[in-house]
């Protein structure tokens, strides 16, 4: 049951740490808040339980320690700690910090070209598609302008950011299905325990019936 809630808990956390992601990249801001944290001691925790926590595959349960612990390091190991290291600081913050130093002119110009590469991106091939989507967007409130409007404000930061940590973003994908895949395998394995404690306590009982006959 412990292992069960541990497995859960780690594949919401991950959920929660993507829209995270989401919200540095909105904002434009990579700072290491306590939230983020929080993220990274919780899932350097999980790495390390992963190398003493028996491991089902196959149709077998490995219980020694070198056996897990050489399968782990074959595995998802490598997934596990390029996603868990802050490659944002590297690759995408000293940049940012570059753009937010520029002058108003400098940050006018930027802007401007790229708010015409999202409209030539739109007006391509891509129109018909941005009118059904407008479309069905505007019975949720959002018309055709409003929609540009923040397909222009977010799109060139998102575009920024897969450009510069895609490989990363891949990893991260990768680390969710993991943890997908451990909470499914541990629950289908609390399950069956659970149907063969059942299955057992019920022979028990009609044993003791059969022998008061």
């Amino acid at each position: 049951p412990l292992k069960l809630l541990w497995d859960f808990v780690t594949m919401v956390v991950s959920v929660v740490g993507a829209y995270n992601s989401h919200a540095n990249i909105r904002d434009r801001s990579f700072v290491m808040s306590p939230t983020a944290i929080f993220f990274e001691i919780w899932f350097l925790i999980d790495i390390l339980l992963n190398f003493v926590t028996q491991r089902k595959s196959g149709g077998m349960v490995y219980k020694d320690f070198k056996t897990v612990c050489a399968r782990y390091l074959t595995t998802w190991f490598f997934v596990d700690v390029v996603s868990l290291l802050p490659w944002e600081w590297l690759y995408v913050k000293p940049i940012l910090d570059i753009q937010k130093r520029r002058g108003f002119f400098k940050k006018s110009f930027f802007r401007t070209k790229a708010v015409l590469r999202v409209t030539r991106f739109i007006r391509g091939r891509h129109f018909k598609m941005f009118g059904k989507v407008a479309k069905t967007t505007k019975h949720a409130g959002f018309g055709a302008r409003r929609l540009f409007r923040l397909i222009i404000k977010y799109v060139p930061k998102y575009v920024f950011f897969f450009r510069r940590m895609k490989a990363i973003i891949i990893m991260r994908f990768l680390r969710q299905v993991h943890h997908m895949h451990k909470f499914r395998k541990t629950f289908s394995t609390t399950a069956l325990k659970t149907d063969d404690e059942t299955v057992s306590l019920s022979s028990c009982g009609t044993h003791d019936i059969t022998s008061s006959e």
